[in-house]
């Protein structure tokens, strides 16, 4: 008598068809921003829209599935500057990173736009974060008098993303990325005079 026990689903299969999608969404988002038809991303994952459908219900739930780590990435690096007291300007810091990340990744900037500009798309699990973790390095930077204190959050990750937009074309994208944020910096310092027009994401 056979004891062969029944098959069991395939959970190593599934698992690789899953990464080999989000691999695929993150190469195509950096080619072709987050509105690359979904079926693209299926055939560069080697797999049929069924199987993404599968895995992602909907286009949010795979811009989650991509994007996710690097913003709890960068929110926990923020918590970091801004409960260390020897991070004197965490906040310059901080937006170095994003800016020199953003800008090798057209994708996670095209993210970071979505958070900010609430589009369609639910980002709310990366809006809340980032705004949260830039709101309390702003906090800590404004009453150290290093950023002035007309600046908010969105404004400052609004800068950000524009300075990752407009570097991630060019030969050195980090090197310009750099350049362009200490530009910016010495725009957000109190001794730079007048205040920024609103305070709210257009």
């Amino acid at each position: 008598m056979s004891s062969a026990a029944p098959q069991r689903p395939k959970r190593a299969d599934a698992r690789r068809n899953r990464d080999r999608l989000v691999d695929a969404a993150r190469a195509v988002y950096a080619e072709q921003g987050l509105d690359a038809p979904l079926e693209l991303i299926a055939r560069r994952a080697g797999v049929g829209n069924a199987t993404l459908y599968r895995h992602f219900a909907n286009r949010e739930a795979l811009l989650k599935a991509v994007y996710s780590a690097p913003f709890e990435k960068l929110s926990r690096r923020a918590e970091e500057l801004a409960a260390d007291p020897s991070a004197a300007d965490g906040m310059a810091v901080w937006l170095g990173e994003i800016v020199v990340y953003g800008a090798g990744s057209r994708g996670l900037t095209a993210a970071l736009g979505s958070t900010l500009h609430e589009r369609g798309d639910d980002v709310s699990w990366s809006r809340e974060a980032m705004l949260t973790a830039a709101a309390r390095l702003l906090d800590k930077a404004q009453r150290a008098r290093t950023i002035r204190p007309d600046v908010t959050a969105p404004q400052v990750l609004l800068l950000a993303k524009a300075i990752a937009f407009a570097a991630e074309s060019r030969p050195d994208p980090s090197g310009q990325a750099r350049e362009l944020l200490a530009l910016v910096m010495d725009g957000l310092r109190p001794e730079a005079g007048a205040g920024v027009a609103g305070d709210a994401v257009p």
